[in-house]
């Protein structure tokens, strides 16, 4: 079994959520894109007069909210994508957590959420039963998948994340600090329409010790998940994710065990492909949510 989370022990806190709108553009093709949005997107992302602005209460509703600015962002990269600049992402380890039937929930049960018709949702932030919505800064994360420069269609893109304190569904055990074996939530599968595009309503994930912020995700050729084509991670700019954690005390547990991109064990041999930009967090100001937009070559 792959293992990610020995490297250092997983420190546990409860917490609670919030909400930001940030624009985010994949590294690669980052100028055509900003030159596409113009520097006017910059100000409607955090258009905020002074501090009790920023201070707003957030949405609660825990579904990101796409704004002109976050829709502006996400046109921005699909132009991008469709002229064939998809990133090369490296395969890496899908984790000691992937529920993809590759090992057991540590119960001595399989793990295996592909094998349920309920994980193909756009909304992962529940169970698979839509039970027990999980809270957190909500997040959009589009992803645009390319093979040969041009859009791969077709394929089905699972995803799964931490929660907000760090905990990881379906698992139990030491590891995981708990005993969530019972819980499906931010895991999800969707599949690619003609222009390679997925779309998932989740959460900014947590962050524990031993690991920077991230998301896994498997590309198969297929919804049969017979084929496998790429494992591999999303991660984030370690000065966007401690901003966007700054903005909600309930995220307090992530800013108190800050393991950042140069000492990740997937993340520090230094290939940005994978780190996305969220723009800046810091002065964008209290909305909505955040918004995510990767392109990524298969």
């Amino acid at each position: 079994m792959n293992t990610e989370r020995d490297v250092l022990p997983h420190d546990v806190h409860d917490d609670d959520h919030g909400q930001m709108v940030v624009a985010k553009l994949t590294r690669r093709g980052a100028i055509g894109a900003f030159a596409a949005l113009g520097i006017g997107l910059l100000v409607a992302c955090g258009d905020d007069d002074d501090s009790s602005a920023s201070a707003a209460s957030p949405n609660t509703s825990g579904s990101p909210t796409t704004t002109p600015a976050t829709t502006a962002a996400t046109s921005a990269t699909s132009s991008a994508a469709a002229a064939g600049e998809y990133l090369d992402f490296p395969e890496e380890t899908n984790g000691p957590f992937p529920a993809d039937g590759s090992n057991d929930n540590g119960s001595g049960e399989l793990a295996n959420v592909l094998s349920d018709a309920r994980i193909v949702r756009s909304d992962i932030t529940t169970n698979l039963d839509d039970s027990d919505q999980q809270p957190g800064i909500p997040m959009g994360l589009t992803m645009m998948l390319g093979s040969g420069g041009a859009p791969l269609a077709g394929a089905a893109v699972y995803i799964w994340h931490c929660s907000r304190d760090g905990h990881y569904s379906v698992y139990g055990g030491g590891m995981n600090g708990g005993d969530y074996t019972d819980s499906t939530w931010f895991r999800g599968v969707q599949v690619t329409d003609a222009a390679g595009v997925v779309t998932f309503e989740t959460v900014f994930p947590g962050r524990y010790s031993g690991r920077a912020t991230h998301v896994h995700f498997e590309v198969y050729a297929d919804d049969t998940y017979s084929n496998l084509l790429l494992t591999s991670q999303i991660g984030f700019e370690d000065d966007d994710a401690d901003a966007v954690y700054a903005t909600d005390g309930n995220y307090a547990s992530s800013l108190r065990n800050p393991t950042y991109n140069a000492q990740d064990m997937v993340f520090r041999d230094g290939d940005g492909s994978q780190i996305t930009d969220l723009g800046d967090p810091a002065s964008t100001g209290v909305g909505a949510g955040l918004q995510a937009t990767v392109a990524i070559a298969v």
